[in-house]
């Protein structure tokens, strides 16, 4: 279990069933997929937002309120879809997601079998419809356990993967964090907010997508 919300200490680990293994902190390798390797059969997600920049999407953001648009090998992705593909690196699939109706619609358009649990209806921003705790509770309960269940019975989606080398570019909400960014040896400006940079495979690009994040 990687908690993946801010610092990474959001979880109560004395609630936690004993058999998890929980990932706190945010400076592990991999962030918030930490702990992924090619021994874990699948991944579910849980309180999911949308890409930044999505309308109707409760706190819509990319990794950090600085990035306007992260683009891999020319598609545009969210968490959800890098996160995804660093799943799929380690031939791990995504079974399951969780959180307001425009991350549901999200995953589906980049993998139409995945399961997904709306637990909020998102009218702006900061605003929703949100159910209570225990329908959450059973709907997250019965959601996974069918992704679980399609899992089993071969009907999951099959790991995402990407070509390489892996083309990387962040958009940022401003120029001069894009000027910040372009100091990464062997990155290019491509437009007065977007960076870029090609690397020989996704953990490079991952690596490089944190550092410009980190620069600006």
């Amino acid at each position: 279990m990687a908690d993946g919300h801010h610092r990474g200490q959001n979880l109560l680990i004395e609630a936690l069933d004993a058999r998890a293994v929980y990932n706190a902190g945010t400076s592990s390798p991999w962030s918030m997929m930490n702990g992924i390797d090619n021994r874990i059969d699948a991944v579910l997600f849980v309180g999911y937002h949308a890409k930044a920049g999505s309308g109707n999407a409760i706190l819509a953001h990319t990794w950090s309120k600085e990035v306007l648009d992260l683009k891999i090998n020319g598609q545009s992705h969210g968490e959800f879809g890098l996160n995804t593909l660093i799943a799929g690196y380690f031939s791990a699939p995504v079974l399951f997601v969780s959180g307001d109706q425009t991350i549901a619609e999200e995953a589906a358009a980049l993998l139409p079998e995945i399961e997904t649990a709306v637990v909020k209806q998102a009218t702006g921003y900061f605003s929703g419809y949100c159910l209570t705790p225990d329908r959450t509770r059973q709907l997250l309960e019965e959601s996974a356990k069918k992704a679980v269940e399609n899992f089993l019975h071969g009907s999951a989606p099959r790991p995402l993967k990407i070509s390489s080398p892996v083309d990387i570019e962040v958009e940022f909400i401003s120029p001069d964090m894009a000027e910040s960014a372009a100091r990464i040896p062997a990155s290019e400006r491509r437009s007065g907010r977007a960076v870029g940079i090609v690397c020989a495979d996704l953990p490079q690009a991952f690596s490089a997508f944190r550092t410009m994040c980190n620069l600006v």
